[in-house]
């Protein structure tokens, strides 16, 4: 691996609360260094994760027996593939209300097959100095594969008290995923918003994160699928050109109440970072249309450890369509607000649809065939975005079945003055978990585990 340019050019497009403890307002803002120093020890803090990563994987349950000699050989060999490039200092500004945040377009027309996904671009937001990193889509598979044999992507076993009565493709959810009567309005799919406020101290609604710009409103929603890891949207990270976001990570977040305890990025201390597709720098023209709309944030603190985490795989268009998926997320609210808000959504409030989600609407297919993009039905509004599609899926070194991510909330196709309930059968946008981006969340879920 080597570091390209320590003074390269600009790139051009929360504290932790105790269990139970009452949201606090504010909190201190991001002081930037950019200077030559502080740019040299993220670069080296990079290079050391990095290694100690490959390190884990290749000593992983499945390469223990390799001898000292090889697995240094492959080490290097892997290591001299990553590029990592400085691009210049960035910006870290608080999260905007999700109202104001990016407009996403209708449906885009599809762009012929790119090249695999292996280019991201991530920013230290304590220090505000953006890095890019690349590797050759074989390293990207390779580093997946060992990732997924040493156990990375597996939801957190001891918060899974489901058991083993669920058989392999057995796609029903457990009885605590059933709920009550649906709310009736002409707000969304089918113009009935079946969405119903969750208590969030079960698992999974405890691994789905709140974004708050202030500790008080609600901008974005993320899901834990790690111990210090967070699934969310692009657009709820990274504004464009040199900007990026700043804002509380509160897990399981029920109004004032944080019962998982939190985190504040680029203020609370520790190993952080954000992770986005290359392609969306410096202009995120794929946002809404759910291309290239996905981030992996890295926490500087355990909050996984007691608000547990999710599965993620890459599952099949024949296992999205035929699955029990759920969609979660924490709604902005608003008063007054046209079709597309919930008529009674609290602040802060955890909430999802009654409904399984219909998906299908596969587009924006990669080289390998696999769609980056799906529809779905399950009742969304802003706020959602970043928040998983998850089903239950069967976990055969668990036993078990587990929550597992499939996809992640990006935006809608655009509504007219009235929603067209008739013909809108999945008006939602997702980034759908694909091969290539499961092996790179994988990868970064091998950082600092």
């Amino acid at each position: 691996m080597k570091i390209r340019s320590i003074l390269g050019v600009a790139i051009v497009s929360l504290i932790l609360f105790p269990a139970s403890a009452i949201a606090q307002i504010g909190g201190p803002h991001v002081e930037c260094d950019n200077s030559r120093e502080a740019v040299e020890r993220d670069a080296a803090s990079l290079r050391e994760t990095i290694q100690e990563a490959l390190i884990t994987l290749l000593t992983g349950p499945e390469e223990v027996a390799g001898s000292n000699w090889e697995i240094r050989r492959r080490l290097k060999k892997l290591m001299s593939t990553i590029e990592i490039e400085y691009v210049g200092p960035g910006t870290v500004e608080p999260i905007p209300p999700a109202d104001e945040l990016p407009n996403r377009p209708a449906h885009p027309v599809d762009p012929p097959p790119r090249q695999f996904v292996t280019d991201w671009v991530g920013i230290n937001p304590s220090s505000c100095n953006q890095f890019r990193m690349a590797m050759p889509a074989e390293t990207s598979r390779i580093i997946g594969s060992l990732a997924e044999r040493s156990g990375f992507g597996e939801a957190s076993s001891v918060f899974d008290q489901i058991g083993s009565a669920f058989t392999p493709w057995d796609y029903l959810p457990p009885e605590n995923e059933q709920f009550g009567n649906p709310q009736t309005g002409p707000y969304f799919s089918h113009c009935i918003d079946t969405r119903v406020r969750h208590a969030t101290l079960d698992f999974p609604k405890s691994a789905v994160t709140n974004f708050s710009a202030d500790a008080s409103s609600s901008s974005c929603s993320g899901t834990l699928i790690g111990p210090r890891h967070v699934v969310t949207a692009a657009h709820c990270v990274y504004g464009g050109g040199d900007n990026w976001y700043q804002f509380w990570v509160i897990p399981g977040r029920d109004g004032p109440i944080w019962p998982f305890g939190s985190t504040h990025m680029g203020v609370s201390p520790g190993f952080q970072w954000y992770w986005v597709p290359a392609e969306n720098v410096p202009t995120p023209s794929g946002y809404g249309g759910g291309l290239f709309d996905i981030a992996l944030l890295i926490l500087p603190e355990r909050l996984g450890d007691s608000a547990g985490w999710m599965a993620v795989n890459a599952a099949s268009e024949n296992t999205l369509t035929a699955s029990f998926h759920k969609n979660l997320g924490y709604p902005a609210v608003f008063s007054g607000q046209p079709i597309g808000y919930h008529p009674s959504a609290q602040v802060g409030g955890l909430y999802g649809d009654l409904n399984q989600c219909n998906m299908g609407a596969f587009r924006n297919y990669d080289p390998n065939g696999w769609a980056r993009t799906v529809g779905h039905s399950c009742d969304n509004s802003s706020g959602h975005s970043g928040g998983p599609l998850y089903y239950w899926a069967f976990d055969p070194n668990l036993q078990t079945s587990t929550a597992t991510v499939s996809a992640v909330i990006s935006g809608h196709a655009g509504f007219p003055n009235e929603f067209d309930c008739a013909n809108n059968p999945r008006p939602y946008d997702a980034t759908r978990i694909t091969q290539e981006y499961l092996n790179q969340l994988l990868w970064f879920i091998s950082w600092k585990p």
